[in-house]
């Protein structure tokens, strides 16, 4: 059996799964930047990971606090910027680990190889694509340079951590068949993007969109090929 399972070419549901394409993303987004791992910081880097501190409940508290994001980021607070989550995931990694950079650079390669892996979902959920479609669109996502940026300057990390959240909370968000659950669960994630990157505020504009838009289920949904994909994959009985 090979990688992508025992399906011919002309068997598309037996070649590639959408589980199995979203696993290949994420593998080749982080095979790609896989070398980040050697880098040091850059730029601000030593000055903004340095200066985030967890030493007791006082750090904690301060770091959800918007005057801490600006102390760290030496934006004026009149900037508007406030990130509590990215503040205390900085302030976790200096308790753990110091000035690490392969520590930071680490996080970066998962987030990135989770982002790759979460456009595959939701390529094939939202907008209705095959698992090959979905699988190039992820890809793209994966190898596209404009992103190269964001995960090799490990102050990125904040981008990371809300387009990760953010997308997870999209696609809970897009599971009719699990509403209470699927709603709590994308408000936790929204949470967790929002203070990880302001942009995150349009989540739930979007995802009522795409809810009107009827993208939520059915033949184009998250949930409505996963029975079809199944079958396709078993072949027929008999």
């Amino acid at each position: 059996m090979g990688l992508f399972g025992p399906g011919g070419a002309g068997s598309e549901a037996g070649v590639v799964t959408r589980g199995r394409a979203a696993l290949i993303a994420a593998l080749v987004a982080l095979l790609l930047h896989l070398p980040i791992l050697g880098n040091g910081l850059v730029w601000d880097d030593a000055e903004k990971f340095g200066t985030a501190r967890w030493d007791g409940m006082g750090d904690l508290v301060a770091a959800v606090t918007p005057d801490y994001w600006s102390e760290l980021s030496h934006e004026p607070a009149v900037a508007g910027y406030y990130r509590p989550v990215a503040s205390l995931l900085f302030a976790w990694n200096q308790a753990c680990c110091g000035l690490q950079p392969r520590l930071y650079h680490a996080e970066s390669l998962v987030l990135h190889a989770g982002v790759a892996a979460l456009v595959v979902l939701l390529a094939a959920g939202v907008l209705g694509l095959s698992p090959l479609g979905a699988l190039a669109a992820g890809l793209l996502f994966a190898v596209h340079p404009i992103h190269t940026e964001a995960v090799a300057f490990a102050s990125d990390l904040t981008d990371l951590l809300a387009a990760a959240a953010y997308l997870a909370g999209l696609l809970l968000l897009l599971r009719r068949g699990r509403r209470w659950r699927g709603a709590v669960g994308a408000a936790l994630l929204w949470l967790i993007a929002l203070g990880s990157k302001e942009m995150a505020i349009t989540l739930p504009l979007l995802g009522v969109v795409l809810v009107g838009l009827g993208l939520n289920d059915g033949e184009r949904g998250v949930n409505g090929g996963a029975a079809a994909e199944e079958g396709g994959a078993a072949g027929p009985a008999g």
